[in-house]
């Protein structure tokens, strides 16, 4: 699975662009330490993609957090 880590002030304008261009969400999850959305690009890039944000000091998370 790829890793997209984003500043919070961004998560809702890269999810909402996902959107537009035709891919869907297919499942958005709200941690109290997280938000994460997976968004159909298995087509696209052969794997799915995981939109991954810390909600702790807006932090990015890195795929090995």
């Amino acid at each position: 699975m790829g890793y997209i880590a984003l500043p919070v002030a961004k998560f809702d304008w890269v999810t909402s662009d996902q959107l537009e261009q035709g891919y869907m969400i297919i499942s958005k999850v709200e941690h109290p330490i997280a938000r994460m959305a997976f968004p159909t690009t298995t087509k696209r890039w052969s794997l799915p993609t995981k939109l991954l944000v810390s909600l702790q000091e807006d932090r990015l998370l890195s795929k090995d957090a």
